[in-house]
């Protein structure tokens, strides 16, 4: 059997209402159409079906045939449904447009973004934000963001540099301090001399400034000979294997009191942990707005001045 060609949803809705009227003047009035364009509308649906709908006695008078009966049952339930479509399309457009997802990667779990997030909920109650695992930070987030899948997720600086469509906010600028267990031998120093460090276990976190760091460039007095990198990016995890890693001082005040952090003496100036959050060149919102408020004052309070 040989396709028709559509039918247009109007075509449907113009002649559920002249069904109901059963005249063509008054429902060329609700419609807000001409008499004689309702009718040539009419005519293209019975064109395309091949079924005469209505039998007119004259233009103003009119009954269904049994196939215009039938239509008229099928289509009231078909607009019904269009009607609910659209209705479920909008309210998700404004319910994703009145809601903040967050990107983070495993890492940033215990860290200030959390905070944040914690405090939006608190002042914005009726808003709905949520944060959404980012696996990789350097290949995944940029995706996400262009997908819509997450409104904003969090970059390092030169990671920032290579993404591209995307707007930012600095919300962290941190120095890095050498952390470990409070019973490693290092953190009787008030410092941890960088030549000391090299000669430790160094665990390398995932997602964390240090796992994108080349150990070479830090260490300009010899490589360490025991870099591991680890596949859980918990932190907690660095006392228990008596290893020692680099994270930022904002990161470091937040540990637990079995865990400590020394500055390093040696370590240039630079050795910096700069964090962004980013989002979708033109995407930003209100919440977003909103959002960036909230971090910058949990980021502020958690950052330290350059010394």
């Amino acid at each position: 059997m040989p396709p028709f060609p559509p039918i247009e949803i109007r075509y449907l809705h113009y002649f559920v209402t002249l069904a109901e009227e059963l005249n063509f003047q008054k429902a060329a009035k609700r419609l807000h159409v001409t008499g004689p364009a309702l009718s040539m509308q009419i005519k293209k649906l019975e064109d395309i079906l091949e079924v005469r709908l209505c039998e007119r006695s004259s233009f103003k008078k009119m009954r269904l045939t049994p196939a215009g009966m039938k239509l008229l049952s099928e289509a009231r339930d078909l607009l019904r449904d269009t009607q609910r479509l659209v209705d479920r399309v909008r309210d998700a457009a404004t319910e994703d447009k009145d809601s903040l997802r967050i990107g983070i990667s495993m890492f940033f779990r215990r860290s200030f973004i959390m905070e944040a997030i914690k405090a939006y909920r608190s002042l914005y109650p009726d808003k709905k934000v949520d944060w959404v695992t980012v696996g990789d930070m350097e290949h995944e987030l940029p995706e996400a963001l262009e997908s819509g899948h997450v409104h904003m997720g969090f970059a390092y600086d030169f990671q920032l540099r290579r993404m591209k469509h995307v707007e930012h906010q600095l919300v962290v600028d941190s120095p890095v301090r050498a952390v470990m267990g409070a019973r490693h031998p290092l953190a009787a120093m008030k410092e941890a001399p960088l030549s000391a460090l090299a000669d430790q276990t160094l665990l390398c976190l995932r997602n964390s400034w240090f796992d994108f760091q080349d150990p070479a460039a830090l260490f300009d007095k010899g490589r360490p000979q025991n870099i591991k990198k680890m596949p859980d990016c918990d932190i907690g995890i660095i006392a228990d294997i008596q290893g020692v890693t680099l994270l930022a001082e904002t990161q470091a005040a937040m540990l637990p009191s079995d865990m400590v952090y020394r500055p390093i003496s040696g370590l240039g100036s630079n050795a910096r942990m700069r964090l962004h959050a980013v989002w979708k060149s033109g995407g930003a919102t209100p919440q977003t707005g909103n959002f960036l408020k909230l971090l910058k004052k949990f980021g502020e309070r958690n950052s330290t001045s350059k010394s």
